[in-house]
């Protein structure tokens, strides 16, 4: 913050910065698996004055663990199938998606949020596309940043479908949070 004295961050170290709540401390902290976090936590003269702990996580703040699903395509491929739906009020980030079909017919898997009956539907909705099929091509997969992959609105599902009937199985596994 411009003006307000703070002295620098070391390596085990406190920052603080001397502002109207009471100062603010930055610690390293090591978890019990030897992982390392940050906390960031107000201090005042008297509890009264700091606003308490304000983060004890590496993850997302409001953010739930990550979680995976696994489907299998349906009888109609080309026919959208719900993939993830979001407990109420939340938003589904997606950390990671793999594709394995056992198709011998190639078809472009798109994965996308909403209801629309493909991808095409509302393009500002894709997460991943992906050609498969064949036998020189029976898998894709991407996995996102931390924090970076695609999020949907609120309630909004993950849905897939094929660009044809792949008459044959595709098994896709997504890995998600909610926030």
């Amino acid at each position: 913050m411009p003006g307000v004295p703070t002295t620098a961050l070391g390596d085990s170290s406190d920052a603080v910065a001397a502002g109207s709540i009471g100062s603010v401390a930055i610690d390293r902290l090591n978890g019990f698996n030897g992982s390392t976090y940050d906390r960031i936590r107000t201090l005042g003269a008297t509890s009264l004055l700091g606003l308490g702990q304000l983060s004890v996580s590496s993850a997302i703040p409001g953010a739930s663990t990550v979680k995976a699903t696994r489907k299998v395509t349906v009888s109609s491929s080309d026919t959208r199938v719900t993939m993830i739906t979001p407990t109420s009020g939340k938003k589904l980030r997606i950390v990671a998606i793999q594709i394995n079909s056992s198709s011998t017919t190639e078809s472009n898997f798109a994965i996308y949020f909403g209801l629309g009956a493909s991808v095409a539907t509302t393009i500002a909705n894709v997460i991943y596309e992906a050609r498969c099929g064949s036998s020189d091509n029976i898998y894709a997969s991407i996995v996102f940043p931390e924090g970076g992959g695609p999020i949907g609105a609120a309630d909004a599902v993950a849905s897939l479908a094929t660009g044809s009937n792949i008459g044959g199985d595709a098994i896709i596994t997504m890995v998600y949070r909610e926030e």
